[in-house]
């Protein structure tokens, strides 16, 4: 499945870029030569509050990219594809690259499983890379980590124990105005880089 990726639209860049060993897309893994991969679910970004407006999920992004040299490859379905446009576009780094929308189950679970690790919401992308063993770093809000939070040898869980509608388990959040959502608008990009980084350690056993 690797293989359809490299001959496709994005074969010079994997091929140049990417070190195919181990996923160093940031699909929160960022993959290529010598750069690590990190792979990245796209629309999880954008749930995850990090702050208001799109400069933070672009942060994060960049931050990924120059705090751990990682190339970072980033994920989701058709839905989240104009997302990954933005966050390519704003952050302006040939590092990130926006895959979502343009693979299938089977590939994005190729790309994962070549990935660095993950990073997004606890979400079917999460899943999948727990499935092919690519590490994660799971940002939890409304659901119950304790029954769905993905099962992974490799795992960072990110969770606001202290709200008291933490794990709402509501598709909307009920709550209005400033109070919305606090469960994402509260994890700042620098929680999500620590845990990063934490996971990384662990990984390379350092």
């Amino acid at each position: 499945v690797l293989q359809v990726l490299l001959d496709g639209a994005f074969g010079d860049f994997f091929e140049h870029r990417f070190r195919l060993a181990r996923f160093a897309c940031l699909l929160d893994g960022d993959a290529a030569f010598g750069v690590k991969q990190v792979g990245r679910h796209a629309g999880g970004v954008q749930r995850l509050g990090l702050g208001r407006g799109d400069v933070h999920r672009d942060v994060l992004a960049e931050r990924l990219v120059a705090d751990h040299n990682l190339a970072v490859v980033l994920i989701g379905g058709p839905t989240d594809q104009k997302l990954g446009d933005e966050i390519v576009e704003k952050s302006g780094r040939n590092e990130i690259i926006n895959l979502a929308g343009k693979t299938k189950l089977r590939e994005s679970a190729a790309v994962l499983a070549q990935a660095e690790l993950f990073v997004g919401n606890d979400s079917g992308p999460a899943h999948l890379a727990a499935s092919v063993d690519c590490p994660i770093v799971v940002i939890s809000g409304a659901d119950d980590p304790k029954e769905t939070s993905p099962l992974a040898r490799h795992k960072r869980l990110i969770y606001l124990s202290h709200l008291e509608c933490i794990s709402c388990v509501k598709n909307t959040c009920p709550l209005k105005g400033e109070h919305a959502m606090q469960c994402m608008k509260q994890i700042t990009v620098a929680a999500v880089l620590g845990q990063v980084t934490d996971l990384l350690r662990e990984i390379s056993g350092s």
